[in-house]
Formats: C-alpha cells, structure tokens, sequence
C-alpha cells in the first residue's frame, strides 16, 4: 500500500492514501475526495471563463473553456464547437453576458456531422440566454443541453 505523499515545500498540502479513499487535503481539511462510488469537492468550484466579442467571431471553443461570457452589442457572434468525440461528458456553458442576444444572436454550431439534439446549429436569441451543454462522445456525436433560457 502506498504512503501518504507530502509536498515538502508546504507539508500542510498532502494525498492521503486510505483503504477506500484518495484525499486531497491542505492545511489539514479534504478538499477533495475520490472513492469507488464517485468524487465529492469540499469547498467551491472555480470554472475557466472566456470572453466573447463580436471581434472572436467565429469563435472555435478550446479545450480549456468551460463557460463562455458572450457580448454581442457589436454584431451577431458565431460559436463553433468542438467535436462531440474529443471528450465524453464535456460540458460547456455559453451566456449572454452583453444581454443583446434578442438583436445580435448568438448562433452554437455544430462540428461536421455532429448535432445539438437534432440540429446542427441553434440560437441565444433573447438577452441574458444562456444553455448549459453537455457532450456524448459519440461520432457523429451529439451535445445535450441539461439546462437552458432563451435557447432554441
């Protein structure tokens, strides 16, 4: 069995290597723990955020981004997304953030042959709209939308 791993430049950091658990902890506290049944994150989240201009357009989602902060008060803006195959289960937000979606659209489309529920493009188009997006990992892969406004 393995022994705890201690960072010897901050021995408040440390992995804890149980019989039924790995542990993350700093300073003495979980903050994140990984069993056979699933993962639990102690303490709050931090997504990688990526503004949007009209000026990006169109932009190619990286594999870095998590949630897009879309402004459109200059024109229409074009999201294009990554194949659904490079990644089962990515999830991906896109937001309004300008609120000028209802003039400007926000058009989210598709790579190759892949679809968003049946469509290979669909539209923010009212102000402050956002989806939240996640993928299947099939090819032709589909991405699911779990939570959605003003989104069609």
């Amino acid at each position: 069995m393995l022994g705890d791993i201690i960072d010897e430049d901050d021995p408040d950091t440390q992995i804890d290597f149980n019989s039924n658990e790995i542990a993350l902890e700093t300073d003495g506290n979980e903050m994140f723990v990984v069993t056979a049944t699933g993962c639990e994150v102690k303490g709050g989240l931090a997504y990688n955020t990526t503004a949007v201009t009209n000026a990006d357009s169109p932009y190619t989602v990286a594999g870095s981004d998590h949630v897009l902060l879309v402004n459109s008060d200059a024109g229409a803006i074009t999201i294009n997304l990554p194949p659904a195959n490079q990644r089962a289960g990515r999830e991906l937000i896109v937001k309004d953030a300008g609120g000028d979606a209802s003039s400007n659209n926000i058009t989210i489309t598709c790579n190759g042959s892949d679809s968003m529920q049946g469509a290979s493009s669909r539209d923010l188009n009212a102000n402050k709209a956002f989806v939240q997006l996640i993928s299947d990992g099939g090819s032709p892969g589909d991405w699911f939308w779990i939570a959605k406004n003003g989104f069609n």
